[in-house]
């Protein structure tokens, strides 16, 4: 099926990484280390907040979930 993209005003749900890491079940040096391995791939850092934290887009939270869950 054709990729359609998604107008602006729908924007992701963004969650801080305390809650990203709630939500894959690790604690956050290992949330970190997930981190740096998927910017290293992609190419593309992840979002950064106020505080230079990472932002996890919930679309990047699902595909680390869905990854996680082959090894």
């Amino acid at each position: 099926p054709p990729c359609t993209l998604l107008p602006m005003t729908d924007a992701p749900l963004v969650l801080t990484p305390q809650q990203a890491a709630e939500r894959l079940g690790v604690r956050l040096p290992t949330l970190r280390k997930h981190a740096a391995t998927l910017e290293a791939l992609t190419g593309e850092p992840l979002p950064r907040g106020e505080h230079l934290e990472r932002l996890w887009p919930e679309s990047t939270v699902d595909l680390l979930s869905r990854a996680m869950g082959m090894v």
